[in-house]
């Protein structure tokens, strides 16, 4: 007659749930961050960004900052009339880089995206290098990377 081995049959059990279940133990770092208006770039995470990793930034809608006589939130809402840091998005909206000499790219008050180079993610609001003077208020973002 056979036997039936309980002891392995639950031990293959413990282990394929292990394997299962171990990738949504993932461990995120989530960094809350202030995003001054008036500085052209702040470092935004202590963490250093790699090629391909994932990261995604979320800002409160509700977040108003000021550039001259202008107030608004990181979605900014006026057309660019100058030279900005990022031509073609939004003046005064929330944009951001991967280290110091990154590419901008358009953030707004939601992105989700990877990482296209290495570096310390830097935000900023979206205007005119060296007219940072006039602007007022920070906004507080949320960055997350798994």
């Amino acid at each position: 007659m056979g036997r039936v081995r309980k002891p392995a049959a639950l031990a293959v059990f413990v282990v394929a749930t292990l394997v299962l279940t171990a990738p949504c133990m993932k461990t995120l770092l989530v960094e809350t961050v202030n995003v001054p208006s008036h500085a052209e770039w702040s470092a935004a995470t202590t963490a250093v960004l790699t090629p391909g990793a994932a990261f995604s930034i979320e800002v409160d809608s509700t977040q108003h900052w000021t550039s001259g006589s202008w107030t608004g939130t990181a979605d900014g809402d006026i057309p660019q009339w100058g030279d900005y840091t990022l031509p073609g998005a939004t003046a005064y909206s929330l944009i951001g880089r991967i280290g110091s000499d990154g590419e901008p790219f358009f953030i707004g008050t939601r992105y989700e995206g990877v990482a296209a180079s290495n570096g310390v993610l830097e935000l900023a609001m979206n205007d005119v290098p060296g007219e940072y003077r006039d602007n007022r208020g920070d906004l507080t973002v949320v960055v997350t990377i798994p």
